[in-house]
């Protein structure tokens, strides 16, 4: 939902440099401000939202010297001194405001132009509204006594004032008829109030009742005829993130003015030193270091993953092939048919014949009758034909009687030998 968060101009989130002091002053937000004298020190504050403002209060000793930039623009500071009589300080809900911002963050800067002899401008707080898309988790939200959803039952008025927060607040007087409803979402509420004139000690002044259940009184402790602001009447302590609604009814003929309530969000309150009157500081920065962020366990997850599966892949082809190969036989020796003689071998006088009794091998072997299925004579008859095709041998001449001759000796009808040598 959106919102106006507040934030003290003592809170962690506001950096100063150069050198600031403190004023204590009831009427304030916190009963703190801040405020420099020296030319050239700063304020920054960073926040995301659409509209920023900055109250302060301001001296009469003399006009604020201070520039705002934001976002890169400077602007001079424009607030005045407004107070009468002998005020001494006037109490200003807008020194600077800035509207229509994008929904982004941005960066405020606030820098004293010139050295004064007195400080004359003090940063009280920083209200910035945000869009329903801003987590505002650990962010204290205002609910002004102006708030729409706020719902008013009887006979109640509105006030105006310099020193009300906001310069307004809504006030019941003499009556225990009227009531206040304020609904709220957070984790927290505390309600604040103008108390006015002369109080009674001990005397009850509201009653609250949190989501119909939890009842709390407030007695006043009794005080002098002065009027105080920025009374915390109710504190509701630490609560379940979720919708609450608190019932505020006045218990006293004495008027209750009601000024202003703060909301928590989330489980954790924006943090605020506590104030030290007229205190100076300097603050320093910090040392940083970076170093590079641990490697998240899900990228080591699936790294291990993807080369599980690029393994299981690679075996997996690796295995097929594998079983393909020794399936088929590749490699394994060829077997070839053995074919044996049935008896005698030795009768059988062909060259081919393996040294091994009774077993004869051939790249192409003859269609010979297996074992036991012929006699000796037709396989031999077979084996002697396949050679004699196989070689291609053309029969032999038979030999012819030797021829005389006179120059040489003997002749045969073919040949030709030398006179030496004679034939057989």
């Amino acid at each position: 939902m959106p919102g106006t968060i507040i934030v003290d101009e003592q809170d962690t989130r506001v950096v100063y440099t150069g050198q600031w002091d403190q004023l204590t002053d009831p009427v304030q937000f916190r009963g703190v401000s801040t405020g420099s004298k020296t030319a050239g020190s700063t304020c920054s504050f960073n926040f995301t939202g659409t509209s920023i403002t900055v109250a302060a209060t301001i001296m009469r000793a003399g006009p604020p010297h201070v520039q705002f930039t934001l976002d890169g623009v400077t602007f001079p500071g424009s607030a005045t001194f407004s107070g009468t009589g002998n005020d001494t300080r006037s109490y200003s809900p807008a020194a600077f405001s800035a509207d229509n911002l994008s929904n982004d963050q941005h960066s405020l800067i606030i820098k004293t132009t010139d050295t004064t002899p007195e400080v004359n401008f003090f940063l009280d707080h920083f209200l910035y509204t945000t869009s329903p898309k801003t987590d505002q988790s650990g962010k204290t939200l205002l609910i002004d006594d102006r708030d729409e959803d706020i719902i008013y039952t009887g006979n109640w008025r509105s006030a105006t004032s310099d020193f009300d927060f906001r310069r307004t607040s809504r006030a019941a007087d003499g009556t225990t008829s009227a009531s206040i409803s304020i609904p709220f979402n957070g984790t927290g509420i505390q309600f604040y109030a103008v108390i006015e004139g002369s109080a009674p000690g001990n005397s009850a002044l509201a009653e609250f009742v949190l989501d119909g259940a939890a009842t709390k009184t407030f007695t006043s402790p009794g005080q002098p005829s002065d009027i105080t602001w920025n009374n915390q009447l109710y504190d509701s302590g630490l609560l379940p993130q979720g919708s609450h609604t608190l019932v505020v009814t006045p218990k006293s003929q004495q008027t209750l003015r009601f000024d202003y309530a703060l909301a928590q969000q989330g489980t954790a309150l924006a943090t605020t030193a506590n104030p030290t009157p007229t205190a100076t500081r300097i603050p320093s920065p910090s040392p940083t270091s970076t170093r590079p962020a641990p490697v998240s366990s899900t990228i080591i997850g699936i790294i291990v993953g993807v080369a599980l599966f690029i393994f299981a892949v690679v075996a997996f082809f690796v295995f097929k092939f594998w079983r393909r190969r020794h399936s088929s036989g590749f490699g394994a020796p060829r077997q070839y048919p053995s074919y044996r003689h049935a008896k005698d071998p030795e009768s059988i006088s062909l060259d081919d014949l393996s040294p091994t009794q009774g077993s004869m091998t051939h790249l192409n072997p003859p269609p010979l009758a297996l074992e036991g299925q012929a006699s000796n004579s037709v396989i031999i008859a077979q084996a002697r034909e396949y050679e004699d095709l196989r070689r291609k041998r053309p029969p032999r001449p038979p030999r012819s009687l030797p021829v005389n001759h006179v120059d040489s000796g003997l002749r045969m009808l073919d040949h030709e030998f030398p006179p030496e040598y004679t034939v057989d």
